[in-house]
C-alpha cells in the first residue's frame, strides 16, 4: 500500500476485492448513511449486540470454533446477514486494513471504537500473526466492551487484545503518559466521527504517532467527517480515500493516511 500512496493523490483506479469495487475518490458531495452516524452516537438500543453474543455462545460447534478467530468472525457475519445489521467493518472493508497490517507489520495498533470486538478480533489476530506486540481497543460503552471481551476471549486473543473502557480522550491521555513517544504504529478511527479531528490532534500533540505511522478512518463519506478528511489531505499526511458499501447498501468511504511530518 505504501508504494501507491502519495500526498493529495488524485488516483481513481478501481480495485476489486471479493467482488466489491472499492475506488479511490476525492469528491465532497458523497454522503454516508445518517442512520449509521446516529447509531455511532447512541447505539441501536434494541439488544442486537447481546443477541449475537448469545447466539454464538449457544452454537452446537462452540468447542470447535473456540480459539479460532476467523470462525468467530464468520459467525458474527452470518448472524448479521440473517438477522440485524451490526456496526462492524466486515470482510470487504476489512481487507484494506489487513493488507496494511501485512505490509507494515505494526508492533502496536490502537482502535478507537471497539464496539462488540469484531475489528479487534480481525485486526488483532493479524497484528499478532505478523509479530506485533499488542492490539489496544478503546470503547466508551461498557456494555459493548463486555460483549467484546467475551468474544475476544472465545477467539483466544485475551492475552494480546486489551480493551479499555471510557472516553477515547481519557484512554489516549493515559496511553501517552504510560508509554514512550511514537507508541502507535497504526491508529484506527471507528468511533463517532465528530471526535476524529480532536482525537487525531491529541495523538499528534502527545507524540503517540511517529513519522511514518498510519491512521485509518472509517465512515468518512458523510458531512460529519469532512473536517477530518481536509486535515489528513493536507501536507502532513499522504492519504488515499476509498469508496465502500455499508451493510444497508449505502455508499461511504474510508481513508488511509501515512504521517509525513
Amino acid at each position: 500500500m505504501e508504494s501507491h500512496m502519495t500526498a493529495n493523490s488524485t488516483s481513481k483506479t478501481p480495485t476489486v476485492w471479493d467482488g466489491v469495487c472499492i475506488t479511490p475518490f476525492f469528491d465532497t458531495e458523497h454522503s454516508a448513511s445518517r442512520l449509521l452516524f446516529i447509531t455511532h452516537l447512541i447505539g441501536w438500543q434494541d439488544g442486537r449486540e447481546l443477541a449475537v453474543l448469545n447466539h454464538i455462545l449457544s452454537l452446537p460447534n462452540l468447542d470447535e470454533i473456540r480459539g479460532e478467530p476467523q470462525a468467530i468472525l464468520e459467525a458474527i457475519e452470518k448472524w448479521s446477514q440473517k438477522n440485524q445489521i451490526l456496526m462492524v467493518i466486515g470482510p470487504e472493508r476489512g481487507r484494506t486494513i489487513l493488507d496494511l497490517i501485512s505490509e507494515t507489520k505494526p508492533k502496536t495498533m490502537v482502535e478507537l471504537g471497539g464496539y462488540i470486538g469484531y475489528s479487534a478480533i480481525k485486526f488483532g489476530s493479524a497484528v499478532k500473526a505478523v509479530g506485533g506486540q499488542r492490539y489496544l481497543s478503546f470503547e466508551s460503552n461498557a456494555e459493548y466492551a463486555s460483549i467484546a471481551q467475551k468474544l475476544i476471549d472465545l477467539a483466544g486473543l485475551n492475552d494480546f487484545v486489551h480493551i479499555t473502557v471510557g472516553p477515547s480522550t481519557d484512554s489516549l491521555n493515559s496511553l501517552a503518559r504510560q508509554n514512550p513517544p511514537g507508541e502507535i504504529d497504526i491508529l484506527f478511527l471507528d468511533h463517532p466521527e465528530h471526535l476524529y479531528v480532536s482525537d487525531l490532534k491529541l495523538c499528534e500533540d502527545s507524540h503517540l504517532l511517529n513519522i511514518g505511522s498510519y491512521v485509518v478512518a472509517d465512515n468518512v463519506g458523510g458531512p460529519g467527517a469532512q473536517e477530518y478528511v481536509s486535515r489528513v489531505e493536507g501536507r502532513a499526511y499522504a492519504t488515499e480515500k476509498y469508496r465502500c458499501v455499508l451493510a444497508d447498501g449505502d455508499l461511504d468511504a474510508m481513508t488511509v493516511s501515512k504521517r509525513l511530518e
